[in-house]
């Protein structure tokens, strides 16, 4: 029973297929758990430990432990499909399918390190839009800047972006705690 649902759901741990099984008895009933929740949750009995024997079902959990756990060190997508972040991906790969297996799956990495780099320019893009922005709205706004917190009214402290804003409080800060 334990197999069935491992081949159904191999991300999911054999100890928590294991006791989900003998707490509910039935497969049916323990896919439908993992469906429902989106997982099972891992019995705190469960230790992980090295079988003295190789089985096919811990050869497979110790793959899939080992996959989950690379994913987690890599923080971007550039580190985990090993791409050079010199390289622009300005040239777009030809959208082809070739017969052969190892070409095909050599243009599809291709087209995925083109995405890859794609998205990351257009991130980039949308940083520097919002950085620009930023900066325009601080200086477009000079003499705001120039008042003390005191002194502005309350329009003028409307207009203020949240940055202008703490700068102004942390003036009026240390001008009180100067004078105390």
């Amino acid at each position: 029973m334990v197999e069935t649902v491992r081949a159904m759901f191999p991300d999911i741990p054999t100890a928590a297929i294991q006791a989900d099984l003998q707490r509910t008895g039935s497969v049916e009933t323990t896919v439908d758990n993992v469906l429902r929740d989106g997982g099972l949750p891992v019995p705190v009995s469960a230790v992980p430990s090295q079988p003295t024997s190789p089985s096919p079902s811990n050869h497979a959990t110790n793959n899939t432990t080992s996959s989950s756990s690379s994913r987690k060190q890599h923080d971007n997508l550039i580190q985990r499909y090993k791409l050079d972040p010199a390289a622009n991906g300005a040239v777009e790969p030809p959208k082809v399918w070739e017969a052969d297996p190892t070409k095909r799956q050599h243009a599809l990495q291709q087209r995925k390190a083109f995405m890859v780099m794609q998205a990351r320019q257009k991130l980039m893009d949308k940083q520097k839009q919002k950085e620009q922005a930023a900066a325009a709205v601080v200086e477009d706004t000079p003499a705001a800047t120039e008042k003390s917190f005191d002194d502005l009214s309350v329009e003028e402290l409307n207009t203020l972006t949240p940055e202008q804003r703490r700068q102004h409080m942390l003036q009026a800060y240390e001008k009180k705690m100067m004078q105390a």
